[in-house]
């Protein structure tokens, strides 16, 4: 008997905040979705398999790097992966006028590591990264929530 395979959502994270990476990890794990985790994005490097991923959660503060390099870095490695970034309260970065493409949405981290992941395959799904499991119907009931300050 073939036995089927679950669906399963990749999103990468890039956060040194090991307290919200865990609570990201354990609500991922959850909702059956997959999570590779790196302090900051050197740590990423220039990923083998891009497509596996369908959404990038990455913090605004991983000092040296800026939000805006995060971005960067994302619309030049992974160029259709949509980009959540997670801000440090009220973070003069997030009110920017110009982002990068890849940034689909600045999100508080006061939201909460499950808000941020449902947004985060919120947003793939609507844009049609394929998703196993989710069919064209259902990508498009999805909203696309832009950018979100609270």
């Amino acid at each position: 008997m073939l036995q089927q395979t679950k669906p399963v959502t990749r999103v990468l994270l890039v956060d040194s905040d090991e307290v919200f990476a865990a609570a990201f990890i354990r609500a991922a794990s959850a909702m059956g979705v997959e999570v590779e985790w790196y302090d900051d994005v050197a740590e990423v490097g220039v990923p083998d398999q891009p497509a596996s991923f369908h959404a990038m959660v990455a913090s605004m503060s991983t000092d040296p790097v800026s939000g805006f390099d995060i971005a960067e870095y994302a619309d030049t490695y992974l160029p259709d992966l949509p980009l959540i970034l997670i801000a440090e309260g009220e973070d003069e970065e997030a009110h920017a006028s110009r982002w990068p493409e890849s940034v689909q949405a600045i999100i508080p981290r006061s939201r909460g590591a499950q808000a941020i992941l449902k947004s985060a395959i919120n947003l793939a799904v609507v844009a049609e990264i394929e998703i196993p499991g989710v069919t064209p119907s259902q990508r498009s009931a999805g909203r696309s929530p832009r950018v979100q300050h609270s």
